[in-house]
């Protein structure tokens, strides 16, 4: 077996040659991928030799007799036992069924017995995946355990059927990495069913072990009578799982399953309840064509996968000694500089022999209160770092770790809390994890970047006194409103006055592109050619105007929109909107932004001037120019921990995060789109950030106020060219250096019309003096 610093020495030129995509080839910046329990990352020698074996020879329907059919018979004849072979599994024992993913493996098991038995007894463990969780919805009860003695408890107290019981498990926590016991549990398992006189079945969910180590099922006799998993958390691809299993279990659960598809069958009479299946159960299994050219993939994935790593030993002991380098960091180098307290609260036992190479924590202010994971998400995502937050899949496992409860999970659902959103931190509690999980070919420079980008939002970097308390002479510079949300915005012009309510800029995102896939709104981080998209609108006529790059457009009458094919589509969250279905403007915007999409409007009134307004968080944007000037003129400071313990010599080593344009291709002209505000003002006196200290402005002679609800704090949406739709980490970076506090990245205001306006009606232009309070 390989050491681990042997394979440490050569990991770097294994990824300079087989991952080419860990290099974004627009910034030329590395990625640091930390997700690979979610989804490992292929090499690029698989992409080939695959390629080349199927260039080499046509692949048959393996239903057919043809000499190509033959040839892909021989070829899954092959794979299916070098799969076997990967979990030193006697081909005399066991079998296997490809399905689409492990999910699909536990829906084709569920559905076996189910046909077969009616239904059966489930238990299941408490740090099991979503996806196990959800087979109790065809028991008729179930138990989850956190120890295997419960279970027998629990299944006698909630049943007195005949029914078989399923009792499945994780091998290893896709939460904290934990990993349990296998042909111990099993057999303990086995046992429950023989002291109830009821047949047990045991079901392994392999997914997160297989990252790195896959389980062996040498022992048949304490090895489980199925196992789950997915090959892309294997090697990347293909995207395809299976269900391996006992044939004598199988032939048990699978022999009442009452569909069939194409294939599995010897005859079918078609107007007669008549059919013969297949004998083997590889064949009676299988509905419809194996996915052959995902098992040409298989077959090269595997022998690839052993000429580049050795073994999954190798591996294995590998992520093993790097898990323990990373929490080493976490522990010796994120703490608080001046109190010594913990930035990282790391969830696990972590006992290394039973422990996978994940590490899930929270970050934590210097008071010990938790830091949300959805800030550090988006300012991980902004250096291109790949990892995963929110419970992860895992239910039972962030209730465990959170020290939560199933109330809590009930009554945060019921004030709009969703897995992964906003809403992170609720009653002092953090509602998900941060996960970072390692692979084959992960590397200690990953760690370093982690580790300093913690270190990075963790500290805070803004100033909370006031520089210039008397500014004066301060007026309107620009006016911009965005009447097609996340799309380009339109300048109003110098000297025209425009209309302000309480929803903001007349026909301020007022519309937004309504994608015919799921008559939802498309949003710029999925469809950065939104940007392309320039609508402009001539007050005076109500026609606007929607160009796109190369400067052809379409035209529509905002004020009769009566004259247009009007249709009312519905999301599946209930909320409707009013679109344009006319063929020319449909298809415009569909080739501008290569979706299939249609212009709406938010249904709340049936006048399209007072439709509801789309903002996220407030009615107005402010910035000053001082600010995007001061910003513009950043420079990026390396984190002091940068270095520590890294190995890296930072004289000569770039940050793998600083993306290659420099800063000082910013100014203040050219940031002002990206912050996507609606009054930029500047004046005489002004110094950058004094905006974070206004509680109120008064715009021109008119009595307009507009007063201050909070300061915006920013997500990685600012990384995109406004005008290319590129995207570019730099300014996000240079942002949150200068502008960070308690995780969240602040840059503007965000600002509601006064109460005591709603009555009146106010305008506003370029020019207009305002007095701040």
């Amino acid at each position: 077996m390989e050491s681990p610093q042997g394979y440490a020495d050569r990991i770097n030129s294994i990824r300079e040659k087989e991952y080419p995509q860990l290099i974004d080839q627009g910034t030329k910046t590395s990625h640091v991928y930390l997700d690979h329990a979610g989804m490992t990352l292929y090499c690029k020698s698989l992409l080939t030799e695959s390629t080349n074996r199927l260039l080499s020879g046509i692949m048959g329907n393996p239903h057919s007799q043809s000499l190509a059919s033959q040839k892909t018979e021989a070829l899954i004849s092959s794979v299916r036992f070098k799969v076997l072979e990967l979990f030193q599994a006697d081909p005399m024992v066991f079998d296997l069924v490809f399905t689409l993913n492990s999910t699909a493996a536990m829906k084709m098991l569920q559905q076996g017995l189910s046909d077969t038995f009616g239904s059966y007894s489930y238990a299941y463990n408490s740090h099991s995946h979503t996806s196990a969780v959800g087979l109790r919805e065809y028991s008729s009860d179930f138990c989850c355990f956190d120890d295997p003695e419960e279970v027998a408890d629990q299944l006698s107290r909630e049943s007195s059927s005949n029914h078989p019981i399923l009792i499945s498990w994780s091998g290893q926590s896709n939460l904290s990495g934990e990993r349990f016991p296998i042909g111990e549990w099993n057999s303990r398992f086995k046992e429950i069913g023989t002291k109830s006189s009821r047949t047990a079945y045991t079901l392994l969910d392999a997914s997160a072990l297989c990252t790195t180590c896959p389980p062996s099922l040498s022992d048949s006799e304490t090895a489980p009578d199925f196992m789950c998993l997915s090959f892309y958390k294997m090697f990347g691809m293909p995207d395809i799982g299976a269900l391996v299993f006992k044939k004598s279990s199988a032939l048990e659960c699978f022999r009442g399953r009452k569909y069939f598809g194409g294939g599995t069958t010897e005859v079918v009479a078609p107007d007669q309840a008549f059919h013969v299946k297949k004998p083997a159960l590889f064949d009676s299994l299988h509905d419809g064509t194996l996915p052959v050219h995902s098992l040409v993939q298989l077959d090269t994935a595997i022998d690839v996968h052993k000429s580049m790593y050795g073994s999954f030993e190798n591996i294995a002991n590998y992520v093993k000694w790097l898990t323990e380098y990373c929490v080493c960091r976490i522990e010796k180098d994120l703490v608080f500089p001046t109190t010594n307290t913990p930035m990282v609260k790391i969830y696990s036992r972590f006992s290394y022999d039973m422990q996978g190479p994940i590490v899930a924590f929270s970050l934590m202010t210097e008071s010990g209160y938790p830091l949300g994971y959805y800030d550090f998400e988006k300012f991980a995502s902004a250096r291109n770092i790949s990892l995963r937050v929110g419970t992860v899949c895992n239910p039972g496992g962030a209730l465990k770790w959170l020290e939560r409860t199933t109330e809590d999970v009930i009554n945060d659902h019921a004030k709009g809390h969703k897995c992964g959103d906003h809403m992170d931190v609720m009653n002092d509690k953090p509602t998900g994890v941060v996960r970072v999980s390692l692979g084959a070919m992960s590397s200690k420079e990953d760690i370093d970047t982690l580790v300093e980008c913690i270190y990075d939002f963790t500290i805070d970097h803004i100033s909370n006194s006031r520089r210039n308390p008397n500014t004066a002479e301060i007026s309107v510079k620009r006016l911009t409103i965005y009447p097609i949300k996340s799309c380009h915005g339109y300048d109003i012009p110098q000297g025209v006055e425009w209309k302000v309510s309480s929803n903001g800029l007349l026909y301020d995102r007022v519309f937004c592109l309504i994608g015919l896939a799921n008559n939802a709104p498309l949003a710029l981080k999925h469809h950065r050619s939104m940007v392309h998209v320039k609508p402009s609108i001539d007050i005076n006529t109500g026609i606007m105007r929607i160009e796109n790059q190369y400067g052809e457009f379409v035209e529509l009458n905002i004020y009769s929109m009566e004259q247009y094919d009007l249709q009312t589509l519905a999301s599946a969250e209930g909320k409707k909107y009013r679109c344009v279905m006319d063929t020319k403007i449909r298809d415009f915007l569909s080739l501008t932004i290569e979706t299939p999409c249609v212009l709406g409007s938010y249904v709340s009134s049936s006048n399209w001037a007072k439709s509801g307004s789309m903002q996220n968080k407030s009615a107005f944007l402010l910035l000053t120019q001082p600010s995007l000037d001061s910003i513009g003129s950043g420079e990026s400071l390396l984190s002091p921990v940068s270095s520590h313990s890294s190995g890296k010599d930072t004289d000569n080593d770039s940050d793998v995060s600083t993306p290659s344009s420099s800063v000082s291709s910013f100014s203040g002209e050219n940031l002002a789109p990206r912050f996507r505000a609606n009054i930029l003002v500047d004046g005489v006196g002004l110094v950058p950030y004094e905006e974070d200290f206004w509680s109120e402005i008064s715009i021109g002679s008119e009595g307009l106020v507009i007063k201050t609800m909070e300061r915006c704090d920013r997500c990685h949406m600012i990384t995109i060219d406004s005008n290319t739709g590129e995207r570019d980490p730099t300014l996000f970076s240079i942002l949150s250096r200068e502008r960070k506090e308690k995780g969240k990245v602040y840059f503007g205001s965000n600002m509601n019309l006064d109460e005591q306006c709603y009555d009146r009606e106010y305008k506003i232009k370029i020019g207009d003096r305002l007095v701040v309070a």
